[in-house]
């Protein structure tokens, strides 16, 4: 909370102040990540990774594109590609099980 007082009051920087906020929150996610992790034993690096490359894609987005509607249009399609990556194979699968129901009936 003391860095975002510093950075809006005392700096009257309101990018250093973005770039505290989406840190601190990118922070905050991973720490309970490893808890989680620890607690069921699981490994999620790759998820560790994709995250920051997001939270750093998103930060680029705010600074250099001009207009919210650009902004949000480029940072829907990164994420949509990531779904889009992420969940190929299960979207696939869930096509072929939706046609092999349509031809049981």
């Amino acid at each position: 909370m003391t860095m975002f007082l510093i950075c809006a009051y005392a700096l009257k920087n309101l990018d250093l102040l973005l770039y505290s906020v989406v840190f601190i929150v990118f922070f905050r996610s991973v720490l309970s990540e490893i808890v989680v992790m620890k607690i069921i034993g699981k490994n999620f690096i790759k998820e560790f990774i994709i995250e920051l490359i997001l939270t750093v894609a998103f930060i680029f987005i705010t600074v250099k594109v001009d207009g919210l509607v650009k902004g949000f249009v480029i940072y829907t399609v990164i994420l949509c590609a990531y779904l889009i990556y992420e969940y190929f194979n299960k979207i696939i699968k869930l096509f072929k099980k939706d046609k092999s129901l349509d031809e049981e009936k």
